[in-house]
């Protein structure tokens, strides 16, 4: 499924986040010039893959459920969030210039 990216996005405004991956959707707060910042599109192309991998349901059903239960184990959200295991392999590749021509291929297509 071809990938949207949303520019100017309310949605990641509203959750004040710089982006956010709801596939097959990529909001990003700002617009695309501000947006060219590589590590932010790497960090959201990796969130595309993981998505194609494991599929929608059980991506979001993962993530979901495991930011649950560390809330539930004491964690405050910021805690949580860097604690989960999709946004950790998303942080370590934020340097990847390979999701980098991803996301260029992902927008011409």
């Amino acid at each position: 499924m071809k990938v949207k990216f949303c520019f100017n996005s309310q949605i990641a405004k509203l959750l004040k986040v710089g982006a956010i991956t709801l596939y097959p959707f990529v909001f990003f707060v700002g617009d695309e010039n501000y947006n060219l910042k590589n590590h932010i599109i790497a960090h959201e192309m990796v969130h595309v893959q993981q998505v194609r991998k494991l599929g929608w349901f059980k991506f979001y059903f993962i993530y979901l459920l495991t930011y649950a239960k560390l809330r539930f184990k004491g964690m405050n959200h910021t805690k949580a969030y860097y604690a989960l295991p999709f946004e950790q392999e998303a942080f370590k590749h934020e340097k990847d210039t390979e999701l980098i021509e991803a996301y260029k291929k992902e927008k011409t297509k």
